[in-house]
């Protein structure tokens, strides 16, 4: 019974002593793994750090001499840098008011309700721009006349489309064209009636823009292909903003892209003209404008030549072929009257076979 007691114990211990060895085991493999795993993490970092040395970093931000250009990673941090820093939010009110503008010229040159939806305006590398561009489009290159900078005015296909058929009563289809050819060139006949569309745009363009400083623009020259632009880089900043037109049943798009550096000679005034904030209602140009479109504007004049009371008896005896007598005398006073008032009154003449008044006395405020 001894012996079986104490064969039982020594197994037990064994079996206890597996079973330690066994954890002792299983825990070094752990410590074995995570050795391994930290090793390989750590291999992986020195081959990062690598890429990361000195030279590589010079690298990144060297020019390079044969290209004269500079290093991707500068570029990107510069660029991003001038998004930032450069914008000019007082161009949103320039262009607020340039659709005001445009929209009675349009309309006027298009003789038709011309309608226009101002988008919100981006700055980004001209590059970008024209990565996005739906061609075809005829791209107007304009010219800054106070210091000879450049820009471009893009008319999109639609556009262009409608622009011909509102002019030469084309069918109105809603303003849809199928044809989208990639690198067509346009006619005579739709580069000119652009040109003059976009000449019209101009000229409001430079009214906008004269609350800060006078400024004219001209086209230049058209193109329809993008390489052959070349009045501005391709790594510039610029600003643009595009304009959705609605005319009766057709519609189109025109961007007008500004590059930064043409906006330098007044880039201080731009600043200032933001920083104050100067209201809307303020701008001086708006006087003249406004006094010009008012003077402009049609009036009906009526020239009385005889007022006399008649009976309602009288009135209601009329009848196809009777007479009125009108006791009026060659040298009897004319009244002339707008919207019931009296401005003028003078004395009926003639002048080149047709009947005229001579003014001869103004009444009240004209």
């Amino acid at each position: 019974m001894a012996k079986d007691k104490n064969k039982g114990n020594d197994q037990s211990e064994k079996e206890a002593l597996s079973e330690e060895e066994l954890q002792l085991r299983a825990f070094q493999e752990a410590i074995d793994r995570e050795s391994a795993e930290t090793e390989k993490e750590l291999q992986g970092a020195i081959k990062a750090s690598e890429f990361l040395q000195q030279d590589s970093i010079d690298q990144m931000f060297e020019d390079d001499a044969s290209s004269g250009s500079q290093g991707a990673g500068a570029k990107l941090l510069l660029h991003k840098n001038n998004h930032e820093n450069t914008q000019f939010p007082i161009l949103d009110i320039v262009f607020d008011k340039f659709v005001q503008f445009f929209s009675t010229s349009a309309s006027n040159f298009l003789q038709n309700r011309v309608e226009i939806v101002k988008l919100r305006v981006h700055s980004l590398m001209f590059q970008e721009y024209l990565e996005n561009i739906s061609l075809p489009a005829l791209f107007n290159v304009y010219q800054i006349v106070n210091w000879e900078s450049k820009g471009i005015v893009t008319i999109n296909n639609s556009l262009t489309y409608s622009l011909i058929n509102v002019l030469l009563g084309g069918k109105k289809n809603g303003g849809t064209q199928k044809e989208k050819i990639e690198g067509r060139t346009f006619s005579k006949l739709e580069t000119n009636i652009v040109e003059r569309f976009v000449s019209l745009a101009l000229q409001d363009l430079g009214s906008a823009f004269a609350f800060i400083h006078p400024m004219e623009f001209l086209v230049e020259r058209q193109e329809s292909i993008p390489k052959l632009i070349g009045s501005i880089q391709q790594n510039a900043l610029v600003s643009f903003c595009s304009f959705k037109f609605n005319i009766g049943d057709f519609e189109g798009v025109m961007d007008v892209v500004v590059p930064h550096n043409s906006l330098d000679p007044i880039r201080e005034e731009l600043i200032r003209k933001h920083a104050t904030d100067e209201p809307v209602g303020k701008i001086n140009n708006w006087k003249p404008y406004l006094t010009e479109k008012i003077l402009q504007t049609d009036i009906e004049m009526s020239a009385v030549l005889l007022e006399e009371s008649i009976s309602l008896l009288d009135v209601l005896k009329w009848k196809p072929g009777t007479s009125i007598p009108i006791d009026v005398h060659q040298f009897d006073e004319v009244v002339l009257r707008v919207d019931n008032k009296e401005l003028f009154t003078g004395k009926v003449g003639h002048q080149n076979s047709m009947v005229s008044i001579e003014i001869e006395t103004v009444r009240g405020d004209v």
